[in-house]
């Protein structure tokens, strides 16, 4: 939560950084429309300049109607480049939060025994609850079955065996929820309990949920 805040004001703190650069834009006069320095004045021994006939001596020219719409229009431009510059960081910081991938996985199951052998029944099922599709990757997808074992005191939990799972699905759409059903043997005679393992890798992320049966 504390990593989401930080992001936040980061994020806000740029579009305010861009909006304030902007205003500072808008306000700044053009090179145009400045006006010129002064000019130095006649010395004795120049004469004064002779005026022509329609002509004015020594006025400054003003900056053409042209020049000025040109000007504001250029300003504009820049003002919205920032403003959409501001707006892409905001979207790609929601779109980071809204359409990154959400799985839910889900695994239940229990222990049967069936003429003197257990059977281990695993129910998985995985939801997708975020808005963007997941694809699923086979390489590590997987529904893991350990065994407990009291004797070893280090690492109890004994692997037992390793099945694919979502074969058949190349990805779960939002909203949608995909599961599988299995009914394994379990050959392990003094058994005590099992843990069921189910494993969804999806490009750089994974998902897993487990279960222990007595």
């Amino acid at each position: 939560m504390r990593v989401m805040s930080t992001k936040f004001q980061l994020v806000a703190i740029s579009a305010l950084s861009i909006l304030l650069i902007a205003s500072v834009e808008a306000g700044t006069p053009s090179s145009d429309s400045s006006t010129a320095p002064p000019t130095a004045p006649y010395s004795i021994s120049q004469a004064p300049p002779v005026a022509q006939k329609g002509k004015t001596t020594g006025e400054i020219q003003s900056p053409s109607p042209q020049s000025s719409i040109l000007d504001i229009i250029e300003k504009l431009f820049r003002i919205a480049a920032y403003i959409i510059g501001a707006l892409w960081v905001y979207f790609n910081f929601w779109k980071g939060r809204t359409y990154r991938p959400r799985i839910e996985p889900m695994v239940t199951g229990q222990i049967l025994n069936h003429q003197g052998s257990k059977l281990i029944k695993i129910v998985i099922n995985l939801k997708n609850v975020g808005l963007s599709k997941v694809d699923v990757e086979q390489k590590g997808t997987a529904l893991r079955l350990l065994s407990y074992d009291s004797s070893n005191t280090n690492d109890p939990w004994k692997h037992q065996s390793t099945i694919s799972i979502l074969s058949a699905h190349k990805w779960i759409e939002p909203g949608e929820t995909v599961g599988e059903q299995f009914l394994i043997p379990f050959t392990e005679t003094n058994l005590i309990a099992v843990k069921a393992e189910v494993i969804l890798v999806s490009k750089k992320t994974m998902w897993e949920s487990a279960i222990i049966l007595p």
